[in-house]
């Protein structure tokens, strides 16, 4: 009797399981649904303008100019913008460079780049406007992350493409690249991009890239983003790995911030500085404060600077710094620089 019986209650376990599978994934859609119309879809015109790198992921074209558009679904314009690159694959303002002027060289992402606004609006032109006795160089690009800052470092071409030996790196870190140093799965378009690790002694070390130095975590992470893109469920509790970041993944991107100051300091006469930028998601508020500990007990300077928050300070509909706060920003920054540094 038990052997007859096992099949049909296996059978009925299984069908229960598709029942609750079908009803979570039912009630998933709903509520998905609601929040689509709560915020209603994006469209994207050729928002960034790369290509694939072996050693940095991905970098921008050479001596391009292109137009970006992003909208919502209905039409309503976000914004509307003209990038331009010079022949170093630099964000460019149209600015000149003189050979006798110490440098500021900003590394970073999509803010310190500029990512939906005209050139006067960027806060490499505010910059510039603020503190006229410098070349501004813009090394930043969209989606990267410390990683990306450490390994152009590491090349070596950056002496050849700065005019002078003298003056400021300014690294502007945000929340987000928390996730991009140890290439979590809200990072995905990171996986090729430089993977670093810390060995059995704590000593940060270079083992190609995500995809090719972590194989097996790297397939696993991919699997998850696309297990999300077919179940309601995975997409409404947005499910990511890890959860939380550790100490050690801020260790880890402590480290890598680190190396970038070494190598900076070993290839240019300057000073080496950590800007937490004044616009936050909170991902990781802990997060950041240690690692600004850690970078303060390093003695590498930390710039932050609280900020009274308006409308006008994130592109509304895209979550990016407006030219405004980009103006404050540099402000505060040019002050710093000429009180406690003596720019």
């Amino acid at each position: 009797m038990m052997d007859r019986e096992l099949p049909a209650n296996v059978a009925l376990s299984l069908f229960t399981i598709a029942i609750c599978v079908v009803i979570v994934e039912g009630a998933s859609a709903v509520l998905l649904s609601r929040k689509a119309v709560e915020k209603p879809g994006i469209i994207e015109v050729q928002i960034y303008d790369t290509e694939p790198d072996d050693d940095l992921g991905y970098i921008l074209m050479r001596n391009n100019t292109y137009t970006s558009v992003k909208a919502y679904g209905n039409g309503t314009l976000i914004y509307r913008t003209t990038y331009r690159s010079d022949e170093h694959r630099r964000r460019t303002v149209n600015q000149t460079y003189y050979p006798d002027r110490p440098h500021i060289i900003l590394f970073g992402c999509s803010c310190a780049y500029g990512e939906g606004l005209d050139d006067n609006g960027t806060l490499q032109y505010a910059l510039g406007n603020l503190l006229p006795g410098y070349n501004i160089y813009n090394y930043a690009a969209a989606g990267w992350g410390p990683q990306q800052m450490l390994a152009l470092l590491e090349s070596g071409r950056l002496p050849e493409e700065v005019d002078s030996d003298g003056g400021f790196a300014i690294y502007v870190f945000v929340d987000p690249h928390l996730d991009r140093g140890i290439g979590s799965t809200r990072v995905p378009w990171l996986y090729n991009s430089p993977y670093y690790r810390l060995d059995g002694k704590g000593r940060l070390r270079r083992d190609g890239s995500f995809e090719t130095g972590r194989p097996v975590t790297t397939a696993a992470f991919r699997l998850i983003n696309e297990a999300k893109g077919y179940s309601n469920f995975l997409r409404l509790i947005n499910l990511e790995v890890p959860a939380n970041l550790s100490d050690e993944d801020v260790r880890l991107n402590f480290e890598i911030i680190r190396g970038a100051r070494r190598e900076y300091e070993r290839q240019f006469n300057g000073t080496f500085i950590v800007l937490i930028h004044s616009i936050h998601w909170d991902t990781y508020l802990e997060q950041r404060r240690r690692l600004a500990e850690l970078l303060k007990e390093e003695g590498i300077p930390v710039l932050h600077y609280q900020v009274e928050y308006s409308p006008e300070d994130r592109i509304q509909g895209d979550e990016h710094p407006t030219a405004e706060l980009n103006y404050r920003m540099a402000y505060n920054i040019s002050e710093t620089l000429r009180r406690d540094f003596g720019a």
